[in-house]
């Protein structure tokens, strides 16, 4: 595209520019929450889903985002998955809770999905995920990691032996979960010892173990150890000492669920005149948290001398009130004498431990101004809510993935009335974020009515579904005035429905293979989303794609490495493969091979199936099949297709491993359930030569004829054969002809050897 190199360069101190005027955000917290019971083909557990509940609203209550999965089967599980850890980019802390089954294989931890079948001794590759996966990109991406595992329920798996591809060494499943070593920032939490079991807990109710755990949490001040302390004296209470929480900790610091804030803002000390005899509101400010959350106020010492009264009743030493009438509490001078100094004190306490003491002083005075009586009430509350009704009611538009839309950017005549009110946080889409300014919001925070124009949503992902923002309009006392609900429309923003690539953990779309992209659609919409979004790597990188598609090598190259160098994943790995074909001149396959390590560590499962390949095969770096063998699992456990193709083949033929056509066909299995066309062909490639049994000439032909729809190059020169040698089929060398043609166009030069064979011999004509 004219002009794209200098757009280009224009827009890099642009994006730094963007990037740095950003509100500087808190301590970013992310946690996926999983809670399996509705097993398909063993008992069904009792209380995961309470579990899974209960903890993502205490998580929620704690800062963190949580990715909730709820009996999940596999391939929904690894989508849950692929986006947790996407959402780990720029985390500091991640955390994991698991409520459900698990087994225990060799000293290693697999979570069981509801629809795994493990019948078999290999079964383990294809229905469970191995824990140590998720550990490994949790420990990649962030310096605290959490997991917690209430999983040791009666395990339906122990005493049966079983294989995993990494290891090919039979191993029995034991009783419980084995022990896992907790790296350098790291706390593992098991809901009981080491190979000891669980209790599930009562119908209807939670665990004994994620009961204590939501009890204990969110006390403020204290640390996870501490925590955890209370968790298992809870536990050990409960089940009377039959199960005892044990945890395995490398932390370097101190983790406050209920994390430290700044101190409530407080009048610390105000005075106030009375005439003798009179009575005065004593006015002090309202104490106010500017993080959000509740505050306490409490009497610590009325005047010795006449009364402080709040709606008309005196209040005593030990009483609370809500912080909004402080402002509001009157002083009765009535039997003081005047010149007396009558002090009030008050401590101020929210809900992360900080407390504030502040002074009222009282001077009876002889000229003492009357009290002037508040303005306002229903009335003026009804108008403010009627008018901020019609105000968000219309549906505001978010693309997702693109930080805070403004929600509410245009409040053109507010009535001024408004700003002695809030808007309480009722509700919001969970697969997002909610901001003011540079502070999050969660369910239940206030914020000012004029402050609302300062509200926005950062959408994660679009949303199929009617989604909405539910609000409150309060008065100073917390009081609901009026319920208010926002429409939100949740979507893609064109580039990423048009060029978002398959399994990016950093993007918002579901993706389009390569050969998919609409180039003529797909340009337009990215070069405009880069504009409007320059300090987004995402859409320089798919804007890359598209380049690269339309064979515009150079141009896409460029903006590939634009998205690298601004850390984006994807990016990384798509240059390092360039630089490994030579696609930009003569091929660099060191400086391949580093970008490719740094997309591997933080997950990429296309940078672990890559460079798993180029270990396993010895492929431009010193071969390491046993790394290399880890990292195409790493990858195909997160969905790729191309490792589980890969790992099928390994198997089948025996490449550095002993030939196991049941693991082989397993893998095969798993890249068909993905609707994948290489996964058809390397299928029926396996029942057509009978690796696994004898021969199934009608499957075999079924996924070939799928992977050709599907556009695979290769299928229909299977095809051709199973036609030319009459295998399953009349033998027929015109429609063998048929398919090496459609074959032979598509590139493959087997089928045009085979064909050209058949025109030289004349086998089905004239010799041509």
């Amino acid at each position: 595209m004219p002009g794209l190199r200098a757009l280009l360069l224009g827009l890099t101190s642009l994006a730094v520019l963007v990037l740095c005027e950003l509100p500087a955000a808190a301590e970013k917290r992310v946690a996926l929450v999983v809670g399996n019971a509705a097993y398909k083909n063993y008992g069904q557990l009792t209380n995961p889903p309470q579990d899974a509940a209960a903890v993502a609203e205490t998580l929620r209550r704690a800062d963190f985002e949580v990715i909730e999965a709820i009996d999940l089967p596999r391939s929904d599980f690894e989508r849950a998955m692929r986006g947790y850890f996407g959402r780990l980019d720029d985390a500091d802390v991640s955390l994991v809770y698991y409520s459900g089954h698990a087994v225990q294989v060799g000293g290693r931890n697999f979570i069981v999905p509801i629809d795994a079948k493990i019948e078999s001794e290999l079964d383990l590759d294809f229905e469970a995920i191995d824990l140590d996966t998720i550990m490994k990109f949790m420990q990649a991406r962030t310096k605290v990691r959490f997991l917690f595992l209430d999983a040791c329920r009666n395990n339906p798996f122990a005493g049966k032996a079983f294989s995993t591809a990494e290891q090919q060494t039979r191993s029995v499943a034991t009783r419980g979960l084995a022990r896992i070593d907790a790296g350098v920032g790291t706390l593992i939490a098991f809901s009981t010892a080491p190979g000891d079991v669980a209790l599930d807990g009562d119908q209807g109710a939670m665990s004994p173990f994620t009961a204590a755990f939501v009890k204990n949490a969110l006390t403020p001040a204290i640390d996870i150890r501490q925590m955890l302390t209370a968790v298992r004296n809870d536990v050990v209470a409960a089940t009377q000492g039959k199960q005892v929480p044990w945890e395995n900790s490398s932390l370097v610091s101190d983790f406050f669920f209920v994390p430290k804030r700044t101190p409530p803002i407080v009048e610390e000390m105000h005075q106030v005149a009375v005439a003798p005899a009179g009575r005065v509101a004593l006015g002090a400010a309202a104490p106010t948290q500017p993080e959000g959350g509740d505050l306490k106020v409490a009497i610590e010492a009325v005047p010795e001398q006449g009364k402080i009264l709040f709606k008309g009743k005196p209040l005593a030493t030990g009483d609370a009130i809500a912080a909004p009438d402080v402002p509001v509490l009157e002083f009765d001078a009535a039997g003081v004498a005047t010149g007396t100094a009558a002090v009030l004190r008050y401590r101020v306490d929210d809900a992360w431990g900080n407390s504030k003491t502040a002074l009222v002083v009282v001077t009876v005075t002889e000229g003492a101004a009357p009290a002037v009586a508040a303005s306002g009430g229903a009335g003026t509350s009804n108008a403010v809510a009627d008018w901020l009704e019609r105000a968000l009611a219309s549906s505001q538009p978010v693309s997702a993935g693109i930080g805070p839309v403004p929600l509410f950017a245009a409040l053109d005549g507010m009535p001024a009335e408004a700003n002695a009110l809030q808007i309480r946080v009722d509700g919001f889409p969970e697969r997002g974020e909610l901001w003011a300014g540079g502070r999050r919001l969660d369910t239940g925070e206030t914020v000012a009515v004029a402050d609302l124009a300062q509200v926005g949503y950062a959408a994660h992902a679009a949303s199929g579904d009617d989604a909405k923002l539910d609000l409150a309009l309060v008065d100073r006392n917390g009081a609901s005035i009026r319920s208010l609900s926002t429409p939100l429309t949740i979507g893609l923003d064109p580039c990423d429905a048009l060029a978002g690539e398959p399994l990016d953990l950093q993007g918002v779309a579901p993706g389009v293979a390569p050969n998919e992209l609409d180039v003529a659609k797909a340009k337009p919409a990215c070069v405009a989303a880069v504009l409007a979004h320059p300090q987004i790597p995402r859409f320089y990188f798919e804007l890359g794609r598209v380049q690269l598609a339309n064979r515009e090598t150079a141009q896409g190259a460029d903006l590939v490495k634009k998205a690298a160098d601004l850390g984006y994943v994807r990016a990384l790995t798509t240059y390092g493969m360039l630089l490994a074909r030579g696609a930009l001149g003569k091929a660099d396959p060191d400086g391949a091979n580093a970008l490719l390590e740094t997309g591997a560590a933080a997950g990429d499962p296309f940078a672990l199936n890559e460079l798993g390949q180029r270990l396993y095969f010895g492929r431009d770096i010193e071969q390491d099949k046993k790394r290399g063998l880890t990292m195409l699992l790493q990858s195909a456990e997160m969905g790729h297709t191309y490792a589980i193709n890969a790992l099928g083949a390994i198997f089948e033929t025996g490449n550095g491993v002993e030939a196991d056509p049941r693991r082989a066909l397993g893998f095969y299995k798993q890249s068909v359930a993905r609707n994948d066309i290489y996964g058809f062909n390397n299928m029926g490639n396996f029942l057509l030569d009978g690796k696994g049994g004898p021969p199934d000439y009608p499957q075999a032909l079924e996924l070939f004829l799928k992977a050709h729809k599907g556009g695979h190059p290769f299928a229909a020169t299977n095809i051709g054969r199973m036609h030319y040698l009459g295998l399953g089929v009349k033998k027929d060398v015109p429609q063998a002809v048929l398919w090496y043609g459609l074959a032979a166009k598509r590139g493959d030069p087997y089928a045009a050897n085979n064909l050209g064979y058949i025109l030289l011999h004349g086998e089905s004509g004239a010799p041509d």
